[in-house]
């Protein structure tokens, strides 16, 4: 019964993740002189990639490859590029200036 469970809530649970971020970004868009949105688009992959680690750890457990490993990290890690992004864009600060609003909508 516990895995029918997990098989039901994990998918669910993991689509909401990459849905934030990207309204996130998007709000951030719409209101570029509020400081929430990027806050939440910096956090929001903090939480969501250990889970995603979680359910991508499982099969390599069971294979053990180098490779398989790299590729899941890969996978799992990915949506840490938006704090990256984020952070070097300063995205939590309201923009101001319209030549920096225009390199993040470049984006």
């Amino acid at each position: 019964h516990a895995f029918t469970s997990f098989k039901i809530m994990v998918p669910a649970a993991l689509s909401l993740g990459p849905g934030f971020v990207r309204a996130a970004w998007k709000l951030k868009l719409i209101l570029p002189l509020e400081r929430l949105p990027g806050f939440l688009a910096i956090i929001l992959p903090g939480m969501y990639c250990p889970l995603l680690w979680m359910v991508y750890n499982w099969p390599w457990q069971l294979v053990q490859s180098g490779l398989l490993l790299t590729s899941l990290m890969c996978m799992a890690w990915a949506p840490m590029s938006f704090t990256i992004v984020g952070t070097v864009f300063k995205i939590q600060n309201p923009i101001l200036r319209r030549g920096y609003l225009a390199r993040v909508l470049r984006q």
